[in-house]
C-alpha cells in the first residue's frame, strides 16, 4: 500500500499546485488494452507531459517501460518525469529508454 499512498500524495500535490492558481488541470491517467500504464498525464498547450510515480530509491529502466506508447498518440509530447524517492535529480532519455546519470 505504501506505493499507492505515495502516488496519492504526488497527485494531491499536483492538484494543489493548480488549484492554488485557481486553474483546473488537464490531468489524466493512461491505461490501454496491453496493460501499458502511465500514472499521470498533464495536458497543457496541446502537449502531454507524462509523470510516473515510483516509491523506489534505485532508478530502473522498467520505470519508463510504458513511455513508448506515445508513438501511437497523435499529440505532441513534452518533458516527462519520474517522481521517486531517489536522492538526486538526473535526466532520462525517453527516446533510447535509458536512464542517464
Amino acid at each position: 500500500m505504501s506505493g499507492a499512498i505515495f502516488e496519492t500524495y504526488v497527485l494531491t500535490e499536483i492538484l494543489k499546485s493548480y488549484w492554488h492558481k485557481r486553474v483546473q488541470p488537464g490531468l489524466f491517467y493512461y491505461w490501454n488494452k496491453d496493460k501499458k500504464e502511465i500514472d499521470f498525464l498533464i495536458e497543457q498547450n496541446q502537449r502531454l507531459y507524462p509523470i510516473e510515480v515510483k516509491k523506489g530509491v534505485s532508478p530502473k529502466k522498467d520505470w519508463i517501460k510504458s513511455y513508448p506508447v506515445f508513438k501511437k498518440l497523435k499529440k505532441e509530447i513534452g518533458t516527462g518525469v519520474v517522481v521517486s524517492m531517489v536522492d538526486a535529480t538526473f535526466p532520462i532519455n525517453l527516446y533510447n529508454f535509458k536512464i542517464l546519470k
